[in-house]
C-alpha cells in the first residue's frame, strides 16, 4: 500500500542507447544495472519525468507490477526527492570501517604484466606508456618472497574476519609466463590447513599449455579461463603473436589438452563490431570443448 502512494521519477543517472527500432539498452551511470529492454518500456519510464505514483501510471499504461518494481529495484525510479549520490555517500561512509580493516578483503589477483600475444585492443604491451606515471614495468616478474607476502596477507585477514572461501585469480598479459612462481603459490595456498577453502582461477590465452600444467590444474582445481574472439579467422583478426601470426590453432590445441586433463574449462569472448555476429560459433566451440560456460 505504502509502495502504491508513493510518488516516484525517473533517475536523472540513467543513460538511454537506441539498439533497433524496438529494443533499447539503460544503463544507470551511478550503479550501473544495464537492461536491454523495450521502447514500449521506455515510454513508462519517460511517464515518470514527473512524480506519479503507480496506480497513475496504470491509468496510462498496461504495465505489470513486475516490470515496475524491476525499475525501482534497478533504481531507475527513484522516490520523489530522493538524492541518489547522498545515498551512495552514506553507504560509503558505512563502508569505510570495512575498507579500513581489510574485512572485504576475499580476492587477491595477480598480475603478470607481460604476453607472448599481441593483441589489437589490448594495453599491456603499452604498459609502461599508460597515464601520467609508470605504475609498473612492462615484462616485470613476480618474486617468491613477493607473492608468499601476498597470500599470507589475504589468508591472515580471512581469518580475522571469518571469511570461509577466497579466490586468488591469475591473469595479465599472459599468467603462464610466471607459471612457476604461480605454480608455487597454488601449492603452498592450498596446503594450509587452518585457513579458509581457497579457489583458484586463470586468466589465460591458452597457448602456452602441456599435459603436465593441465595435470596439474586439474589436481588443484583451477578453474581455466581461456580467452578466445571466434573462430579462425575471426579470432586472428585481433589476437596474433607480435609478428602478425594468428593464435587461433594454437590456442585450439591447448583447449584440447585442457579438455583431454579434465580441466574444469571456461571460454572468455571480447566482442566488438568484428565479431558479433560470429558469437553462436565460439558458443558451439565452448560446448565441443565441454566449457562449463
Amino acid at each position: 500500500g505504502q509502495m502504491l502512494a508513493k510518488r516516484y521519477v525517473k533517475s536523472q543517472y540513467l543513460h538511454v542507447q537506441v539498439e533497433s527500432d524496438n529494443h533499447v539498452v539503460i544503463h544507470h551511470s551511478l550503479f550501473g544495472s544495464p537492461v536491454v529492454t523495450t521502447t514500449d518500456a521506455m515510454e513508462m519510464l519517460n511517464f515518470f519525468a514527473t512524480a506519479h505514483t503507480y496506480p497513475e501510471l496504470r491509468e496510462q499504461y498496461s504495465v505489470p507490477r513486475r516490470t515496475f518494481n524491476q525499475f525501482r529495484e534497478l533504481r531507475y525510479l527513484v522516490p520523489e526527492g530522493w538524492d541518489e549520490r547522498e545515498f551512495l555517500r552514506a553507504k560509503l561512509e558505512e563502508r569505510k570501517p570495512l575498507v579500513a580493516s581489510g574485512a572485504l578483503v576475499k580476492h587477491l589477483r595477480f598480475f603478470t604484466a607481460d604476453c607472448n600475444f599481441s593483441c589489437g585492443y589490448c594495453s599491456v604491451s603499452r604498459i609502461d606508456h599508460l597515464g601520467c606515471e609508470q605504475m609498473i614495468e612492462s615484462q616485470a616478474r613476480f618474486s617468491w618472497d613477493t607473492a608468499k607476502l601476498a597470500v599470507d596477507g589475504l589468508l591472515s585477514l580471512a581469518r580475522q574476519h571469518g571469511h570461509p572461501k577466497v579466490r586468488i585469480r591469475f591473469f595479465g598479459g599472459e599468467p603462464m609466463r610466471d607459471w612457476k612462481v604461480y605454480q608455487s603459490i597454488i601449492r603452498y595456498a592450498s596446503a594450509q590447513t587452518n585457513g579458509p577453502e581457497v579457489e583458484f582461477y586463470l586468466n589465460t590465452n591458452g597457448s602456452i599449455m602441456s599435459p603436465t600444467i593441465a595435470e596439474f590444474l586439474k589436481q588443484y582445481r583451477v578453474k581455466t579461463i581461456v580467452s578466445i574472439d571466434g573462430i579462425g579467422q575471426v579470432n586472428d583478426q585481433f589476437r596474433t603473436y607480435p609478428g602478425g601470426l594468428g593464435t587461433f590453432k594454437q590456442v585450439k590445441k591447448g583447449v584440447l589438452v585442457l579438455k583431454q586433463a579434465g580441466v574444469t574449462l571456461h571460454i572468455n569472448i571480447t566482442l566488438h563490431r568484428a565479431n558479433i555476429d560470429h558469437l553462436l560459433e565460439v558458443v558451439d566451440f565452448a560446448k565441443q570443448m565441454g566449457a562449463e560456460d
